[in-house]
């Protein structure tokens, strides 16, 4: 047996889908700290190469304008569903939403 590559081009791409899986799941919580940004949950998102669907249910946190922007900023460009819940988020208002529409990604089907 040999021993494993110390680099590979394939071991950037497994990284970059990990920091996306962690990104994803920890995004509620960095909803709740104020880290999203912090947490470089934004980049590990819109990062991951094989990302097709996002599911995000943000309805139990009271996210607000700027977690929407957050949420538009981290969209990748190969998306192509992207679900969100946002029921009873009183503290999103038109331009919460504006800023997420503005980053969709022509992708979506």
């Amino acid at each position: 047996d040999e021993p494993p590559h110390e680099e590979h081009d394939m071991y950037d791409e497994v990284n970059c889908c990990l920091a996306g899986v962690f990104a994803q799941a920890g995004w509620i919580k960095g909803v709740l700290n104020r880290s999203v940004r912090k947490d470089g949950f934004i980049e590990a998102i819109r990062g991951d190469p094989h990302r097709k669907v996002w599911i995000l249910d943000l309805s139990m946190v009271e996210p607000d304008d700027a977690d929407l922007a957050d949420v538009g900023e981290a969209l990748p460009a190969q998306l192509l569903q992207f679900t969100l819940s946002c029921r009873r988020c009183e503290q999103v208002n038109d331009a919460g939403l504006a800023a997420l529409a503005g980053h969709l990604p022509g992708s979506l089907q």
